[in-house]
């Protein structure tokens, strides 16, 4: 698979957790991921995020995790973004909008942090549509895209827009078609981080020139042979198919 040169753009998190009368500390947050994941795709790559790692406070209830985001460091871009690709994903809004119109590199971003932060508000997740036509690819789950302004995601559609949604088929537009994918089913002792994963090898795959429905099935493939071999840190299982909301 030809291997072009990735930018992340995107936040560290260090939860802190209450679980069972338990306190513990746990890295997380998409960078964490998108970088590892790129790692074992051996794709190289440069990372811009924030002065340190966005603080959660998270409690655990009978295996549900409930949790709030304590703080976000700002990311900027103080040099020019070299990436042919660029992954963004936040936990809140610490990256500007704005800034995706001075990036030259294919977008493909997860919308999770800017919902997440306009659902505190009890609003809807928008954005200027010519900022919106800048990205190539977005990711969100179901209920994000019941957040977010349906002009934006009607548009999104004629370029490609994925839509997960638990148990149900990843939903996936390119350029107006429409098609579904069904992730094979296998027992997960741990899905932290799996959407974010499917972004990264999503976009490695579509970079690399393979079709949308192609780039699609890899990651489906590449998420599913990370998560089975996952180490159990939430006590949790759940099929591949289950693991696509998790924040």
């Amino acid at each position: 698979m030809k291997k072009t040169f990735f930018s992340v753009i995107s936040s560290f998190a260090q939860d802190h957790i209450q679980q069972d009368g338990k306190y513990f500390v746990r890295d997380g947050g998409p960078a964490l991921f998108i970088c590892d994941s790129l790692k074992k795709l051996e794709v190289p790559f440069e990372l811009f995020s924030g002065s340190g790692p966005c603080k959660t406070e998270i409690e655990i209830i009978h295996g549900v995790e409930r949790g709030t985001f304590a703080s976000a460091c700002a990311i900027s871009l103080t040099q020019d973004v070299r990436g042919d690709a660029v992954i963004i994903s936040t936990l809140l809004d610490e990256f500007p909008l704005e800034a995706c119109a001075t990036i030259r590199g294919a977008i493909g971003i997860d919308l999770q942090g800017y919902v997440r932060k306009e659902k505190k508000e009890q609003k809807k997740f928008s954005v200027d549509p010519q900022i919106a036509r800048c990205w190539k690819v977005v990711k969100v789950t179901a209920a994000e895209a019941a957040m977010t302004d349906p002009d934006i995601l009607a548009d999104q559609k004629q370029r490609v827009l994925i839509v997960t949604d638990g148990s149900s088929p990843v939903q996936i537009w390119e350029r107006g078609n429409f098609f579904e994918l069904t992730p094979k089913k296998i027992e997960v002792r741990n899905s932290l981080g799996a959407g974010d994963r499917f972004l990264t090898a999503f976009m490695v795959a579509s970079q690399a020139g393979s079709s949308i429905r192609s780039a699609g099935e890899f990651a489906l493939e590449h998420v599913g042979r990370i998560l089975e071999n996952q180490l159990d840190t939430r006590n949790t299982r759940a099929n591949l198919a289950n693991t696509f909301d998790t924040p």
